[in-house]
């Protein structure tokens, strides 16, 4: 209420029960230990706090805030304890746009690291979306209004060299650049892009190697984004069923139960994120029908293909997962197993797939 009411008190002033609740959170606050604040209570009391003539409360709460900040080479800074929760001032990118406003105002001169407040924002919506329309509107509005200005012309220079060349814009306006170059003209020096700005902001980008190659010849590979692939027998014991590892002393046979084993880690949280696991033609998958499953902690839509079990995540926090199905082994033979890709689909260059796989299925 009070900070609310705090944007317009000059013109009407606090009276009756609103003056004694002013008067009340101005003693308390300063007895108050920084473990009494949720996250949200921080950045508002700190702004509350410095208009009230309390300067030094304000000016503690920014320092605990700033001590307590992560800072990352590759996302800018930001909070651990800032988490998303239940309720609308739980709102992890809300309130780290809130932090912003609070340093902006009260700290202006602290230039890099409103810059590198603001840097998380952008890459946070670089695998996710900002939430409602209420948050979007509220971080979109802090970015153009806090530190260094990101829309100036200045700020939409940048340099691009690739394999030496300096590439030249064709679409200024948007800022989007695209560059293809053929297979006829690849050499080593196109591994390597160089980009250059000048002014405030950030660039955003990727680079993708596309070609064809044999499924079983295929090498692993991560971005971000990690994933790997196991195969199991599932055999039934005194103990109940059990998994045993696929080797070549226990080879797989026409009839058999096979559990398939996927893990993937992910260095952030992320949101949209697309697993294809392409299945070998001696297989035939158990769980035909596609709806909606919740299983550790994880919830996706998993749907299954001719060749492929696909799983679509709509919000997958920062961490290690396994997934597990199950198929029978159908078919005798050599077969190509396929591999495993795991894309975001906000930010298609976060990727990683398996390596190929040949597997074979013995009759009895």
């Amino acid at each position: 209420y009070l900070d609310t009411r705090n944007y317009w008190e000059k013109q009407y002033p606090l009276k009756g029960k609103g003056a004694t609740l002013k008067s009340l959170v101005k003693q308390k606050v300063k007895t108050m230990k920084i473990t009494d604040f949720t996250f949200f209570g921080l950045h508002r009391a700190a702004l509350l706090m410095n208009d009230y003539g309390l300067k030094d409360v304000s000016d503690k709460l920014l320092n605990y805030l700033k001590e307590t900040s992560v800072d990352s080479k590759t996302q800018g800074v930001y909070w651990k304890q800032n988490l998303d929760d239940w309720g609308w001032f739980s709102s992890k990118v809300v309130n780290h746009a809130g932090a912003l406003e609070a340093f902006n105002k009260l700290k202006p001169n602290d230039q890099k690291f409103i810059e590198d407040l603001k840097i998380w924002l952008i890459t946070q919506k670089e695998v996710n979306s900002w939430g409602n329309s209420r948050g979007t509107s509220e971080v979109i509005f802090t970015i153009l209004n806090s530190g260094k200005s990101w829309t100036n012309a200045e700020s939409d220079k940048a340099t691009i060299v690739w394999g030496g060349k300096e590439l030249q814009p064709q679409a200024q306006a948007t800022g989007y650049v695209k560059s293809t170059v053929k297979s006829d003209v690849l050499d080593k020096n196109l591994a390597i892009v160089t980009i250059t700005k000048p002014g405030a902001g950030i660039v955003q980008g990727g680079l993708f190697w596309q070609y064809y190659e044999d499924l079983d010849k295929i090498k692993s590979s991560e971005n971000y984004l990690s994933i790997t692939k196991e195969l199991y027998r599932k055999i039934k014991t005194v103990n109940g069923e059990e998994l045993q590892k696929i080797t070549t002393e226990t080879p797989l046979k026409v009839g058999d139960k096979v559990t398939v084993r996927m893990i993937l880690n992910t260095d952030r949280p992320m949101e949209f994120i697309h697993i294809k696991d392409m299945r070998a033609a001696g297989f035939e998958p158990l769980d035909v029908l596609s709806g909606y499953q919740w299983k550790n902690n994880l919830g996706y839509y998993q749907s299954t293909k001719d060749a492929s079990t696909n799983f679509y995540i709509e919000q997958m926090p920062k961490g290690k997962y396994v997934f597990e199905y199950d198929y029978v082994a159908n078919a005798s033979g050599i077969f190509s197993n396929g591999m495993t890709t795991i894309q975001n689909y906000y930010a298609p260059q976060m990727n990683a797939h398996t390596k190929g796989d040949i597997v074979e299925i013995k009759s009895n």
